[in-house]
């Protein structure tokens, strides 16, 4: 299967692995209405992090840091379960921004754990980019503060969010 329907795959569950999203998320991160605000678009930045499961907890840290510094809702959606360890957090403002961080780690008995996709930090910016032009850099920064060498900006992944609605 190639890398954009995976991706797209991943869109299509959302938040979690059929749950319902926290209180306030579709507000805050899609402004309310994904078709509208986030259907065709494409990442302003995108980085692979290659890290292990242990550097997560550093992870949520590293986007709450970028939420509170820029007066953002934070949202932590991950889940662990026997079948499945998801990292999914996010940072969001209704006034136009949503980045978040993904990766899935399936585990079915008798198989090896198996995750398509790495972990991937998205931000997409879908209105008042003057506001929010800024963002990309500092993620960026922010993560390479962290972890130097494993920040990957020129990968191979590429996406652009479908309407979930098939």
């Amino acid at each position: 299967m190639n890398r954009s329907l995976f991706i797209f795959l991943l869109f299509l569950g959302g938040c979690g692995s059929g749950n319902e999203p926290p209180k306030g998320y579709i507000e805050a991160c899609y402004g309310g209405d994904w078709n509208e605000k986030l259907v065709g678009k494409t990442p302003a930045y995108s980085a692979v992090i290659d890290v292990q499961k242990d550097q997560w907890p550093k992870l949520k840290v590293v986007l709450e840091k970028l939420a509170f510094d820029n007066n953002l809702e934070y949202f932590d959606s991950s889940e662990e379960s026997k079948n499945l360890s998801m990292l999914y957090i996010s940072a969001c403002s209704n006034k136009g921004l949503w980045v978040h961080f993904d990766k899935r780690v399936w585990s079915f008995e008798g198989s090896d754990p198996h995750s398509p996709l790495p972990l991937i930090a998205s931000v997409y910016i879908y209105d008042n980019e003057e506001i929010w032009k800024s963002i990309p850099e500092a993620l960026d920064g922010l993560l390479k503060l962290n972890w130097p060498s494993a920040v990957n900006t020129n990968h191979s992944y590429e996406s652009s969010l479908k309407n979930s609605l098939l």
